[in-house]
């Protein structure tokens, strides 16, 4: 390097560098979860690894896979597990079914409610719109000396459409119920960028010029498709169990670019300048295997106890698609001559990274949590009125961290007709992640729903209900409102760009997220 030249270090060739050819398998276990558990509350990754090389923030999930390449910040998640109600039921009580739910959604929440069943009913639900509004303050900080940042916010709309479930059951016997699902629980989108520049002056009275950008992507979606059934063991005892096929995709694009400019100290006809970028693109996709249980006893006639498990989701393959490019360069710039400036030879680095490969986990075989679900119901007349605890436990592996969590749903219906029902619900959906690669971020969300359910029942020739059995057709539609309140921290963007390397940590910002959903469903029960 040349004397006087502001010395950069340059990447190593090692998973703590942004071009390591490291497969995610090898790069994961740097967020944390190696040596007893994670370091923080949310599993933070190691801090800047070397001077004079860009500082990402800590990732939360699908941006654990870049955690060792430096480019770490944490998405804004827009919802968790429960982001969707997953049928006309769900919709009607906030998702506190376990209990007292009957209706083809069920093959989701608790297979035993099939039990009850006496029609044939097909279901297709979804959410017309999600609004999500989301305000990251800062979202990126730039240090341009140890006295000065910058701090840019991000303040961002999105509307999303989801898909939310589409289900069948067929009555086998008077005892026995089953059928096939097809449920997007997990269906979100990330797009974010900000850009930043700044004349500073710095203590010495040299001049400096900053500027650069900041852009990501991230997308994740997750699917669920299998049978289930429902077996009416007595009047007043279900059981049940669903069998889901899983696959999950998530896909994150980053782009981080950064110049500065400075007269050289002692001598200000030197401008020395530094540019370095890094530009990111990985696809997560797991499937898995995922068993339900669940059980539906009512001890007392109107009195009902539901009981639900969901899990254990087996990992049955995980793969990588990664590729990234990182530049980094400097040179000097002498402007003696103003009319002639005279740019010396410059040192540059370029290092590009692409694999594919396929993983898996062999210190944990499961691919989330198992989730226990207590529900407690109450059914008689006009009234339907159902509250439910949902308890998941920790997971530790190389590759994923869940931390034991606990949500709660609260749910009641009134029919005010024979074709008429309105219903309300109160609900929790917490995060349990604090590191996870198909996992964006860990926002806890709190809130309420309204359901309006409209039957129309079309009667039948006396031909028509000799064929089919029942005496009429009943066409279901269903319009839910759903709003909840994310609360939650983040970490923003960090890019050092101090001479020494010593840019002060910005630390966790509080964040407040909203979202709201309108849900629409129809059914068919015949």
């Amino acid at each position: 390097m040349r004397p006087g030249a502001r010395s950069r270090a340059p990447p190593r060739s090692s998973a703590a560098t942004m071009g390591a050819p490291l497969p995610l398998a090898r790069r994961a276990p740097a967020v944390g979860l190696e040596g007893g558990g994670p370091p923080g509350p949310r599993g933070r990754s190691p801090r800047r690894p070397g001077r004079d090389t860009m500082r990402l923030a800590p990732a939360f999930g699908l941006l654990s896979v870049l955690a060792v390449t430096v480019l770490a910040p944490a998405t804004a998640r827009a919802g968790n597990d429960d982001s969707f109600f997953q049928g006309n039921e769900a919709a009607m009580l906030g998702g506190a079914v376990a209990a007292v739910g009957y209706g083809p959604g069920l093959l989701w929440y608790n297979p035993a409610g099939l039990g009850s069943n006496t029609r044939n009913r097909l279901e297709l639900s979804g959410s017309v719109f999600t609004l999500r509004i989301r305000r990251l303050d800062p979202f990126v900080r730039v240090g341009i000396t140890d006295e000065q940042t910058i701090e840019k916010q991000l303040r961002g709309t999105s509307f999303v459409t989801a898909p939310s479930a589409l289900s069948f059951v067929r009555q086998l016997s008077p005892r026995l119920t089953a059928g096939f699902g097809v449920f997007v629980p997990v269906q979100e989108s990330f797009d974010a960028g900000s850009d930043f520049s700044r004349d500073v002056a710095a203590a010495d009275g040299r001049s400096i010029s900053v500027s650069g950008d900041v852009a990501q992507t991230v997308q994740r979606t997750r699917y669920h498709a299998g049978p289930g059934f429902g077996y009416r063991v007595s009047d007043r005892f279900r059981i049940g169990a669903s069998l889901f096929f899983v696959y999950e995709t998530a896909s994150l694009t980053a782009r981080i670019n950064a110049q500065d400019f400075r007269e050289r100290a002692g001598d200000p006809s030197l401008i020395d300048s530094f540019a370095t970028g890094l530009d990111v693109r990985a696809n997560v996709t797991r499937m898995a295997l995922e068993l339900v249980l669940g059980a539906q006893w009512e001890p007392v006639r109107g009195f009902h106890l539901g009981f639900a498990v969901r899990g254990p989701r087996f990992r049955l393959k995980d793969e990588e698609e990664y590729d990234d490019l990182f530049f980094q360069g400097t040179d000097t710039t002498d402007i003696s001559d103003p009319e002639n400036p005279v740019v010396s030879e410059g040192e540059y680095v370029y290092l590009r990274d692409r694999s594919t490969a396929s993983f898996n986990d062999v210190t944990s075989p499961l691919a989330a949590p198992m989730r226990f679900v207590f529900g407690v119901g109450y059914s008689r007349a006009r009234l339907r009125m159902g509250v439910e605890v949902d308890v998941s436990h920790q997971l530790l592996g190389a590759l994923i961290g869940y931390e034991r969590q606990w949500n709660a749903r609260f749910g009641v219906a009134f029919r005010v007709s024979d074709e008429t029902e309105i219903g309300m619900g109160l609900f929790t959906d917490r995060a349990a992640t604090f590191a996870d690669p198909l996992e964006v971020a860990a926002i806890d969300y709190y809130g309420a729903s309204l359901g309006l359910k409209l039957d129309t029942p079309v009667g039948l020739s006396d031909d028509e209900q000799e064929e089919s059995g029942a005496s009429r057709l009943v066409f279901r539609t269903t319009v839910g409102l759903r709003y909840a309140v994310g609360i939650g921290d983040w970490e923003p963007f960090e890019v050092d760009l101090t001479e020494d390397g010593t840019m002060s940590e910005g630390g966790l910002v509080d964040v407040i997220f909203h979202e709201v959903g309108l849900y629409l469903g129809s059914g068919l029960d015949f």
